[in-house]
């Protein structure tokens, strides 16, 4: 990611089967704990392998997955850009319904 870029940059949290009585937060590095917006849009990652599978010129095994559909468990929040170049960690914390606790990380670079 370039540093101090313009353009959003979101980046998102995939809770299967979570509600908007869920709690899901993000962090980067050290910084504070802040709540991730609820966003009823497609699952990229889904949406992009049924894209190769309609845009390949060779024959897939199996079947074609079903058409994308706009989502309820996908939250976002953006990517801090202004943050100085170098190894960066989001952190995503999650309390279910349930005070169930989970967590997960995932490290980006700024150049």
């Amino acid at each position: 990611m370039a540093h101090n870029s313009r353009g959003a940059a979101p980046f998102y949290a995939n809770f299967f089967m979570g509600s908007e009585k869920d709690q899901v937060e993000y962090k980067t590095d050290n910084g504070k704990w802040a709540a991730m917006q609820r966003d009823s849009t497609f699952d990229y990652t889904y949406l992009d392998m049924v894209t190769r599978w309609d845009e390949t010129t060779t024959l897939l095994q199996g079947r074609r997955p079903s058409a994308p559909v706009a989502t309820g468990h996908l939250w976002s929040a953006p990517v801090n850009k202004k943050l100085s170049p170098g190894k960066h960690v989001i952190y995503v914390r999650v309390k279910d319904v349930y005070g169930n606790i989970y967590e997960q990380q995932q490290s980006y670079i700024i150049q």
